[in-house]
Parts: structure tokens; C-alpha cells; sequence
């Protein structure tokens, strides 16, 4: 037999006895392996997020290097700070964080003191919209973010 009678032969079998699967929805702890039935789209943007890690901070038309702030929080991936930043304040901010409200820029951790205590000291001038992926600039509403028929991996998951 040829190998595209194999094929067709093979592919009569499948076709008789391999049927869709029925689709379920699960968790990710258990989608790790399986396909997806349906292409993912995204929500649609909601927030800015943090470029870097760092401080978020309030710049208005300028923050100089040299500034003390008190440090009231932290914004990291999955777990946003809860409330508002005050003129005058940092929120410690992981890469990919949501951005505080009240926060118009992000000072990198290189930029500072780090965290010492309850306070950060500001080495560099910052300015507002620094290092800060605005809402949107990654994706766009109803965007296929992964597509039918897609196996879960760990990157997959993490989208």
C-alpha cells in the first residue's frame, strides 16, 4: 500500500471513530494540556499598568530628584493597591501592575533609594506618563488572543 493509501485509510478510521469531543469549561488549574474550543478575545482594556518595576508617584509637572516620599502601599500583578495615591506619596509597583489612582508616573527602582522603611528617596527627575503602558497600548478590545484549537501551556495560562 502507498503512503497516501495509508493516509486515506487513516483518515476514514478517525473520522468514523474520532468525534468531536464535548467541550467543558474548567479552571486553569486543570486546563493544562487540553485545547481550546473557542478562540479567547480580550475584555478590552481597563488600566494602565506599571513598565518597570519601581514607585508610583504622582509627578504632575515634575518631581525633582532629591524628593522624600512616604511609601502607603503596593500595586503587584494580580493584587492592584486599594484606594488612591495622595500628591506627596509612592506606592511600591511591580512591572505590569495596575497603576494606582491618583499615580501619573513610575520611578524605577534604580531611580531611588529602594525601600528603606516607610519612605523612598527619588535620585532622578521624573515626569508624567514615565514608564507607564497606558491603557489600550497592548491590546485592543475584542482582540483573539489565542486562537481555537490552541493547546494550554504554561504561557497560555498566563495569558
Amino acid at each position: 500500500m502507498t503512503t497516501i493509501g495509508l493516509l486515506a485509510a487513516l483518515r476514514r478510521v478517525l473520522d468514523a471513530r474520532c468525534g468531536r469531543m464535548d467541550q467543558e469549561v474548567v479552571g486553569l488549574g486543570t486546563a493544562r494540556g487540553r485545547y481550546l474550543a473557542k478562540a479567547m478575545r480580550t475584555a478590552g482594556p481597563s488600566t494602565d499598568r506599571s513598565a518597570m518595576d519601581g514607585f508610583a508617584v504622582f509627578a504632575g509637572d515634575g518631581l525633582a530628584a532629591g524628593a522624600r516620599l512616604p511609601v502607603v502601599g503596593q500595586s503587584l500583578a494580580g493584587r492592584p493597591f486599594d484606594g488612591s495615591l495622595g500628591k506627596g506619596a509612592a506606592i511600591r509597583i511591580m512591572t505590569g501592575a495596575v497603576v494606582p489612582v491618583g499615580a501619573d508616573a513610575v520611578v524605577p527602582v534604580e531611580g531611588t533609594s529602594g525601600f528603606a522603611g516607610d519612605e523612598v528617596e527619588v535620585h532622578v527627575a521624573v515626569q508624567a506618563g514615565q514608564n507607564i503602558r497606558p491603557c489600550g497600548s497592548e491590546v485592543a478590545a475584542d482582540q483573539i488572543v489565542l486562537a481555537a484549537g490552541t493547546r494550554i501551556r504554561a504561557a497560555e495560562i498566563g495569558v
